[in-house]
């Protein structure tokens, strides 16, 4: 199912022009031949779709992280802004940002917390700011092996107050694999991480900022902007709708 929706992102009727991946392209990131597996899957796909890829927590298990490095990000391949870890990409008046946020907040130094503020202070206030990361802020979700997948108070105090602070208009995370809207404080939080992985059961927790959650099937988030309007699109692997949510300025 994934390789289908990859030729659905390839396929040029459909007008992709950047293609995110928010982590987890590997399930045992210290095992090389995962990596060149995963790459050689992709290779339609980036052929004609450029590609910028978050680090997951299962990308870069044990020495998955010196692997991430490498075929991530190779020497040479340039940069807008950041470091391999966390960047920036301009698109004219949209503003990308790709974080370093792997399992919690753990990833998301003070140095990278430090970069991060300075990059959004210097955004126009009537630009588009989206952000990229692994692991969610707001989440709908379950508790599995102790843990609970959902409304993540480590990542909330760490990147919640900049978003809000400096107008972040969309952040998409994995990490749980389902898909879902939420709004907090005039930002949108997608969670699309229904691209691979065995997709999550029923969710025992309902986050109070949701909006729309789907569990239980594969899709992909198609986002479209226009002006001050945005249409995010979840579509299933046969690129039929499954629920659009729309924004503006």
């Amino acid at each position: 199912l994934t390789a289908q929706m990859l030729q659905q992102i390839a396929d040029t009727d459909h007008g992709y022009n950047y293609l995110f991946l928010t982590g987890d392209l590997t399930h045992w990131g210290f095992y090389k031949k995962i990596w060149h597996r995963a790459f050689w899957g992709l290779a339609n796909t980036t052929s004609s779709v450029p590609l910028r890829l978050a680090a997951g927590n299962h990308d870069t298990l044990f020495s998955g992280f010196g692997n991430y490095l490498r075929y991530a990000y190779p020497d040479g391949l340039p940069l807008d802004g950041g470091s391999k870890l966390w960047s920036r990409i301009d698109v004219g008046d949209i503003h990308f940002f790709v974080l370093d946020v792997e399992w919690s907040a753990e990833a998301f130094t003070d140095e990278q917390a430090a970069w991060l503020e300075a990059e959004l202070q210097s955004i126009p206030p009537d630009d588009w700011t989206v952000v990229l990361e692994h692991c969610f802020t707001y989440a709908s979700g379950l508790d599995s092996e102790g843990w609970p997948w959902y409304d993540n108070p480590e990542t909330i105090a760490k990147l919640v107050p900049l978003f809000e602070e400096y107008g972040v208009d969309m952040v998409f995370s994995g990490h749980d694999h389902h898909m879902e809207v939420l709004e907090k404080s005039g930002v949108t939080y997608v969670i699309c991480g229904a691209f691979g992985g065995l997709p999550d059961g029923e969710r025992t927790y309902t986050s109070p900022y949701s909006v729309w959650y789907e569990s239980g099937q594969y899709g992909f988030a198609d986002v479209a902007i226009d002006g001050d309007a945005a249409t995010i699109t979840f579509r299933a692997p046969d690129y039929s709708e499954i629920y659009s949510y729309s924004l503006s300025r």
